[in-house]
């Protein structure tokens, strides 16, 4: 029996009431949510029969006292188990982190890369609008002619790397192998200091450089290496945040991006707010970084998508449809009625027609473009 099967043979999830009194669960297994300490109805439930936590309002679900405690305190699963041992007084003995090599190997690399880097590669990150201190404070460094970026936990430990071309004709990006302690899908770069500037709102970018260079301005800021974010770190950013702003790039590109995220995220939470950052003119965050109120670019979601140059009647009546929430659906109608012309009522209608599988079909079922 390892020492996690263990732990949670001695305990139960109830237990969490003796690690942080703070935490009271009503008679109905209810609790207001550590996570979300602000909300007014309790969704910290927690179930005796499978001895596991959920909370709904962050979807942390089906968390084990050991899983509870390490997202909690932001530990890593052994860190937690011995958090668990000591203030339970258990009298268990704890091994070190299975994964140690792996965080050794990983910091190594990082380490020879920052020794080796010159001043070309700083005076070309420098150009691209990173300080030297920025360069410094995130390790940046450089082998094989290549630039590395480390990606850290959200303890800051080392788990891998990202790395851009810089000389040689190779891949424009790599990254380091998935592992027991890196995996590409549910990793977000820089959430372990976006999460110590405010809880308020997410800004998510495409590239790691437009991650640092809005994080030099204060802004919260993660890059998912990918515009295709997944479910994983999604609810990863609604655990920590309250707000999420999508700061993909201009292109069209950027834009099915947009819009695909926007989907997987209303999927997972009807309510939680979403806004775009249209960077128009300017190709992206790393170009519009220059202006002195970045967030004058930001707009609520249904805003920018009416803004777009073309939009498509029956795909933005799937959109609609598909919001849980009533006050979204008629957010979005108002702002696409507004935007072309129509009433707003109307598009309600068609959204319900939608709703139930009818087809709409009629002279209106085209592509607008201004």
């Amino acid at each position: 029996m390892n020492i996690f099967e263990e732990i949670k043979k001695k305990t139960n999830i109830q237990d969490i009431e003796r690690l942080y009194p703070s935490i009271e669960f009503n008679s109905s297994r209810a609790a207001i949510s550590p996570f979300n300490p602000s909300e007014k109805t309790p969704s910290f439930i927690y179930c005796p029969d499978r001895n596991i936590v959920s909370c709904f309002s962050t979807q942390r679900l089906g968390m084990d006292i050991i899983k509870f405690v390490a997202e909690y305190e932001r530990y890593s699963m052994t860190d937690a188990a011995t958090f668990i041992n000591e203030k339970l007084d258990l009298g268990l003995k704890i091994t070190a982190d299975p994964n140690t090599e792996l965080y050794k190997i990983q910091q190594s690399i990082i380490t020879r890369a920052k020794k080796n880097i010159n001043e070309e590669v700083v005076d070309y990150l420098m150009e691209r609008g990173l300080t030297k201190q920025s360069i410094e404070q995130f390790d940046i460094g450089y082998l094989n002619e290549r630039i590395f970026f480390p990606l850290k936990n959200i303890h800051g430990k080392v788990i891998g790397f990202n790395s851009r071309q810089f000389k040689d004709n190779g891949p424009k990006y790599l990254h380091s192998k998935e592992s027991n302690i890196f995996v590409k899908k549910e990793y977000c770069a820089n959430l372990d200091k976006a999460i110590k500037l405010t809880k308020a709102y997410v800004v998510i970018t495409e590239g790691l450089i437009d991650c640092i260079q809005a994080y030099q301005r204060g802004i919260p800021a993660v890059s998912c290496l990918s515009t295709n974010l997944t479910e994983k770190q999604i609810k990863t950013l609604m655990g920590y945040f309250n707000s999420i702003v999508l700061a993909f790039d201009s292109d069209e590109a950027g834009t099915r991006a947009t819009i695909k995220a926007y989907k997987e995220i209303r999927k997972l939470n009807p309510f939680i707010e979403i806004s775009v950052m249209d960077f128009k003119p300017y190709k992206d965050l790393g170009e519009a970084i220059i202006e002195e109120d970045i967030f004058k670019f930001q707009l609520p979601f249904y805003k920018w998508y009416a803004g777009r140059n073309k939009i498509e009647h029956t795909d933005f009546l799937k959109l609609l449809a598909a919001e849980k929430s009533s006050i979204n659906r008629r957010i979005g109608a108002q702002q696409i009625a507004r935007r072309l012309g129509y009433q707003e009522d109307d598009i309600l209608k068609d959204v319900e027609l939608v709703k139930v599988g009818a087809s709409v079909s009629d002279r209106r079922t085209k592509k607008f473009k201004f």
